[in-house]
């Protein structure tokens, strides 16, 4: 199925089969285990098939011997032939990039030049079917297959765990997944009379389900949450499907086939129309105006060599003989070229003519990587191939980054960084990780379902998160630290339809047929609306608060513009070069063009606004494509990196410098400003633990006996719990600040001591809305909506025995009806009104307007309506950026920005 397209639930484009895929087994390893079950109704007469006919699974792999070639049998169920060879000789496959040795009579090694592992074929007894029997990597490293005649009864991984596989009636029953003695995870089959596939059960109990007529070809499949997918056929006797769909019109297409235009029409929610060339690979999908979508093109191996959008716009490939690509051009007409020895790649050239190389062991792994700025990165490895070290080369840091220990099931158990901070890691039979531990000593600990998914995660601070799956495998209850619940439902395939928020608020989730969002719905029944175009590309968007936004593509299928419906003077038009970068902006206010270079790395920006105001905005760049000097008018700030990338000087358009210092893992150790210093000390997991800041001209004695120190410490959760502040004194240092944080089990501040401010206490909701924060005798009070909008602030004073990080307001404490909305809210959570102040919105849902309620009041006791002297004005553009504030005495604060939304000026005019 690589290369198929397909559509509804689903089924084949080209030759109107429908084709089914399902992982029941996966576990990790150096080489994976991985059964999975491919169908396809063109195979319905396959009646020997292990998992009956019209399925294949990952290791049902033989060769056949023919008169003239030799047949490969793949895993997917396909055929792939190769040239016939005797004893000694060797058989090569473009398309597949398989090489075929022919070791004896009945002897066959298949190498994937893409994985570099090699599948063993060999026949016993008289059989006709030389069977896979391993699955070997470079390094030794082995799936092997056992047999009981020609029935596969054993998979034995590189850890040693064993999947056994049952049979009766000739098909396999039931698969059991062992290792340490233990029964870890399994799957029964079910089958009809005829010996058709009709159920796949899971250790949960977790149902697929498939019908099939008296032809034994599948004519329904259900999921595993019970959606049901239907199939017509063309005719009583072939494998084409003409129609297919689900519940209410659910992914429902009809398909109709010209096998002489080789073209299919789809008919559904999203129609098209393809055209497939004579090897049933699709070289066009176009809706049926004749709007080109996209174009394929393959060479005679069916490899592909291009594909284009709408516009032609694409990029190139070429291969060599053996399939490796060789070169690579975009739609700019830049050319990536690479170099291979050995089917492996060994240097990269860009268009630029960088150099990129890869240096190889023996064995063809990387044992280096040399790159064009001259830095390397090297690595060991063990005799199985697992990594045991990461090393840094070339600059000023040197040595390991990373290294790794490995248990017999090639599990990492520790990791010791560049710090000399060492994880260390425990696993399950299945590889899973049970516990980890860090440098500090703290373990986190995790548990699984029978089908492999977390289920509980204890942390080093002792909280707990629990998560319960459905059978699909998606959360549908999560309970946090706190013991809060939010509940999940899904529909479909496993899309999610509701959210149910521990303090009971409900979002809802509509979908198209084709399970794109259609709507969602807010606590408070607002909605979120999408429209899409034939496409399946986002046409319009109605927000929560009323806006409606349209949206135009161009023929290479990008955005091209986007309005809104209730101001036709606001609108964007988006231009691209043939690779899809960002050139134009163009706006009633203006129009911003963007300039660049041969890679499309942007040069320069210049913003014309419609007054006639100019702003440009240009980069420089080295060798390596990165910014050396930005420039605006005559200013300019010019940076330097070091081998690793890493920028390590600014200077500012005055002149001044910073310079900057990082350790071995990239993080930063020093920040050098015109000769003031602030030094970071990190600890073993490289948290900050002491700042130090150091004044210009002292040398390293007297600045480190004068410097201003802030020291961190940390929870158990790495959360920041204190920070003090000092400063040099006769004696004791000085305690600048001294300041503690406490959290609770959901991670949320709870309480801050400050030895200054003194105490501020937390509350929250069930959704982690602050409720109250009190500090003294002053306590803030907050009230929301449903959707999370705050309704209401209230100031009071509190007893100081009211203090305590958990203490509850009381009804005392409050005025009667204090949870009373008292804020005026618009659709979608627009603030219109508070106690204090009125606001106008535009169609855009910006703040225009702002009254003073104190001051219109004191201007008009009588009431009337508002005037200009009674408000604060807001101007935007269509960009969404705030141009100006007019104040009610007429002050106006005109803004200026660049083309990437920086201010670059605030001009104050006075009335």
């Amino acid at each position: 199925m690589d290369q198929c397209t397909t559509e509804g639930h689903p089924v084949d484009v080209t030759d109107g089969a429908v084709v089914d895929a399902a992982t029941d087994i996966e576990v990790a390893g150096v080489i994976p285990l991985v059964w999975a079950r491919h169908y396809r109704s063109s195979r319905y007469e396959e009646r020997d098939a292990a998992l009956g006919p019209g399925w294949a699974f990952s290791y049902e792999q033989w060769i056949e011997e023919g008169e003239q070639v030799l047949a490969l049998r793949d895993g997917q169920g396909r055929w792939i032939w190769l040239e016939k060879v005797g004893p000694g000789e060797r058989a090569f496959h473009r398309r597949e990039r398989l090489e075929l040795h022919r070791g004896g009579a009945r002897e066959y090694r298949v190498a994937e030049l893409g994985s570099r592992q090699v599948r063993v074929f060999a026949a016993e007894g008289g059989s006709a079917r030389a069977l896979l029997r391993a699955i070997r990597d470079v390094h030794g490293n082995e799936i092997r297959l056992d047999y009981e005649g020609d029935r596969l009864v054993r998979i034995v991984d590189t850890a040693g765990r064993e999947l056994g596989v049952r049979w009766k009636d000739g098909r396999i029953t039931r698969l059991e997944l062992w290792a340490e003695r233990r029964l870890w995870q399994w799957v029964d089959y079910r089958y009809d009379r005829a010996g058709c596939l009709i159920a796949a059960v899971d250790a949960v109990g977790g149902v697929e389900a498939y019908e099939v007529d008296a032809r034994c070809r599948m004519t329904a499949a259900t999921l595993k949450n019970g959606e049901r997918f239907w199939y017509a056929y063309e005719n009583p006797h072939g494998h084409r499907c003409r129609k297919t769909g689900g519940r209410d019109g659910f992914y429902e297409v009809e398909l109709r086939r010209d096998e002489r235009a080789r073209t299919t029409e789809v008919r559904g929610e999203e129609p098209r129309v393809y055209t497939w060339n004579a090897d049933g690979l699709v070289t066009r999908a176009a809706l049926p105006d004749g709007t080109v979508l996209w174009e394929r093109a393959y060479d005679e191996d069916a490899r592909l060599v291009a594909e284009v959008n709408g516009d032609g716009e694409g990029v190139q490939t070429w291969h060599d003989a053996r399939g490796n690509v060789v070169r690579e051009m975009d739609a700019l007409g830049n050319e990536t070229r690479w170099e291979h020895e050995g089917d492996l790649v060994v240097r990269e050239i860009s268009p630029e003519g960088l150099v990129t190389q890869v240096v190889r062991d023996a064995r063809g792994e990387v044992s280096a990587v040399l790159l064009p700025a001259g830095e390397a990165v090297s690595f060991g490895r063990d005799e199985r191939g697992r990594v045991t070290g990461v090393y840094a080369h070339g600059g000023e840091q040197r040595g390991l980054l990373f290294g790794y220990e490995h248990d017999a099931q090639h599990n990492v158990i520790a990791e010791i960084d560049a710090r000399g901070a060492r994880t260390t890691y425990a696993h399950d039979g299945m590889g899973r990780p049970m516990s980890r531990t860090d440098a500090l000593g703290r373990t986190t600990r995790v548990t699984y379902d029978p089908m492999g998914r977390p289920n509980r995660v204890e942390r080093p601070d002792g909280t707990r998160t629990v998560a319960t799956y459905d059978r699909m495998g998606n959360p549908v209850r999560l309970v946090d630290g706190l013991g809060q619940i939010t509940q999940l439902a899904y529909q479909g395939t496993g899309v999610l339809a509701q959210v149910v928020e521990p303090g009971g608020g409900v979002w809802r989730f509509e979908y198209t047929s084709k399970e794109r969002p259609h709507v969602i719905t807010n606590p408070k029944g607002e909605t979120y609306v999408f429209g899409y175009d034939d496409a399946g590309r986002v046409t319009q968007e109605e927000t929560f608060d009323g806006r409606k936004l349209r949206y135009g593509y161009r023929s290479s299928g990008r955005l091209g513009r986007i309005e809104l419906a209730a101001d036709r003077k606001w609108w964007r038009n988006l231009f691209y070069d043939r690779a899809g970068n960002l050139i134009g902006d163009e706006t009633p206010d203006g129009v911003i063009g963007y300039a660049r270079d041969r890679m499309g790395r942007l040069l320069g920006a210049a913003l014309e606004e419609a007054s006639g105001l100019r702003v440009e905005t240009w980069f420089e760049r080295d060798r390596f494509g990165r910014v050396v000097c930005e420039r605006q008018g005559d200013k300019a700030v010019r940076y330097a990196y070091d081998a690793r990338g890493r920028r390590i000087e600014r200077v500012m358009p005055d002149g001044a410098r910073t310079r900057y210092a990082y350790d071995a893992l990239d993080a930063l150790t020093a920040v050098e400003h015109d000769g003031h210093r602030v030094a970071f000390e990190r600890d073993a997991l490289g948290r900050e633990v002491q700042r130090t800041s150091r004044a210009p001209g002292e040398d390293d004695a007297a600045g480190e006996a004068a410097a201003i120190a802030v020291r961190s410490s940390y929870d158990a959760m790495d959360r920041l719990i204190e920070q003090r502040a000092t400063a040099p004194a006769p004696g004791v240092p000085k305690v600048l600040v001294a300041r503690q944080w406490l959290y609770d089990a959901r991670g949320r501040v709870e309480r801050i001591d400050d030895a200054r401010w003194g105490a501020t206490a937390y509350r929250y909701d069930r959704v982690d809305r602050l409720l109250s924060a009190q500090r003294g005798t002053v306590r803030e009070v907050f009230a929301y909506d449903p959707a999370g909008s705050i309704t209401r602030m209230l100031e009071e004073f509190a007893g100081n025995d009211d203090l305590g990080p958990l203490a509850p307001a009381t009804r005392a404490q409050q005025p009667q009806g204090w949870t009373q909305p008292s804020w005026k809210l618009g659709p979608g959570g627009v603030l219109r009104k508070t106690e204090t102040a009125a606001y106008e919105v535009d169609a855009r849902g910006r703040r225009t307007a702002k009254v003073e309620l104190a001051r219109y009041r004191e201007n008009h006791p009588s009431g009337g309506a508002a005037t200009e002297q009674d408000m604060t004005r807001y101007t935007w553009d269509c960009r969404d950026r705030l141009r100006e504030v007019r104040l009610p005495d007429g002050t106006r604060v005109i803004m200026t920005y660049d083309a990437f939304g920086r201010r670059v000026s605030k001009e104050v005019l006075p009335p």
